[in-house]
């Protein structure tokens, strides 16, 4: 993409919505149990230098528990703090707005769900005028934000990912018909929640290891749920079993602990609700507290803070996951594909279960994960999306305000 391209487009408005996305089932783990969602939809409306007037729409999944942010309190921050950033602005060059983003994603490190839909919102729009998809983007926007950042993918590649599978708590019999359904859909990679019963957890990872057999990757996610010394004991229960990793083990601010347990386990340690902001990861490599990143798009703040916080993870030889809030919708899930292409080299990507989880999505195009779990990045221009419009407006919230016709 050249950098000199002269685009000269305005930002018309801002608007937000909060949708209410049902599930099929209960999704549980150590930190919370959910039957829905609450998601927030932006609308970013451009009006460009050849007449055109062009929406580009982004999602986030607020979680009160990672980040501190509520859905009510997403769409207030976009409407007093964010909005007033970019409406009525003009950008000559493509990276006067990515430049404008990376400055202002500085200032909302606490707000890390906002920024996402905002900021997904101008990628989506960018990309349908330049007639780029978000995965042809990527070079372009790690050239700017995070230039030492090595890609796998490049203007004249693309490049494929392949997903994981998660288990939230279930019962052992749930357990092994999940653990051979995902033995049928070609699964080699599953994830366990864990954390409210070590008995339990050593039943389900039994399951797991005699379905999946020996060479599959076998994970576990705590989700805060123990302390130092139970954590300890609970690696030790499950040594036998030959976890590849034991995700967000101790409470997030437990920095000290995650520290010693990186030192003296082998599994390597993953944090998750610990990793919030580029401020965390600098600050969790500094400790030495982890072994590796779950990267989650809305939770860090979109794809510019993500790309910055690869960039730090692969100076500091710290493995990178990309993981997903339980209940995005086809937007998130497009936006998760097109990174996990663009980067590469993610040693695990997980959820885009979107068709299985919800009952219904706001996407016409279906992002669940393919069978065989590989897939390769969507094609259109922006997030390579279109929202269904009936959909959207029966879901969502009353006072919420989005175009339906997309």
């Amino acid at each position: 993409m050249p950098g000199s391209q002269i685009i000269m487009m305005r930002v018309l408005s801002l608007r937000c919505a909060i949708v209410q996305l049902p599930f099929r089932f209960s999704f549980g783990h150590a930190l919370a149990a959910r039957s829905n969602t609450l998601n927030v939809l932006v609308q970013a409306e451009i009006i460009c230098d050849d007449g055109r007037r062009i929406i580009g729409t982004g999602e986030c999944v607020p979680r009160e528990y990672v980040t501190g942010e509520t859905a009510e309190g997403v769409v207030a921050r976009i409407r007093k703090n964010l909005a007033p950033l970019f409406e009525g602005k003009y950008f000559k060059e493509p990276e006067d707005l990515i430049e404008l983003l990376s400055r202002s994603l500085a200032d909302n490190t606490k707000h890390g769900a906002a920024f996402c839909a905002v900021e997904l919102a101008f990628m989506d729009a960018l990309g349908k005028y330049l007639e780029k998809s978000l995965y042809e983007m990527i070079p372009f926007l790690s050239a700017i934000v995070a230039p030492s950042l090595k890609l796998a993918a490049s203007a004249n590649t693309m490049m494929s990912m392949t997903y994981g599978g998660v288990l939230p708590f279930a019962s052992p019999g749930k357990v092994e018909v999940i653990a051979r359904f995902y033995k049928l859909y070609g699964f080699k990679t599953v994830k366990v929640k864990v954390g409210d019963s070590l008995d339990k957890a050593c039943r389900s990872l039994a399951i797991l290891r005699s379905v999946l057999g020996p060479d599959a990757i076998l994970r576990v996610d705590a989700n805060c749920a123990w302390t130092y010394d139970e954590a300890r004991w609970s690696m030790a229960a499950f040594k036998k079993f030959g976890l590849a990793s034991i995700e967000q083990p101790l409470p997030a601010h437990d920095l000290d602990g995650l520290a010693k347990l990186t030192e003296t386990i082998e599994p390597i340690v993953i944090v998750d609700e610990s990793l919030t902001s580029l401020e965390s990861a600098a600050r969790l490599i500094a400790r030495g507290a982890c072994g590796g990143f779950n990267i989650r798009i809305s939770k860090v703040g979109g794809i510019l803070a993500a790309l910055k916080m690869l960039d730090l993870a692969q100076g500091a030889g710290i493995e990178t996951h990309l993981g997903a809030q339980v209940g995005e919708s086809g937007i998130l899930a497009a936006a998760q594909r097109h990174l996990a292409c663009a980067f590469g080299q993610f040693a695990n990507v997980e959820g885009a279960m979107n068709k299985y989880l919800l009952k219904e999505d706001l996407t016409r195009e279906d992002l669940t994960v393919p069978w065989g779990t590989r897939a390769m990045p969507p094609t259109k221009s922006g997030l390579s999306v279109r929202l269904k419009p009936q959909t959207l407006a029966r879901l969502s919230l009353v006072g919420s305000q989005t175009d339906s016709e997309q």
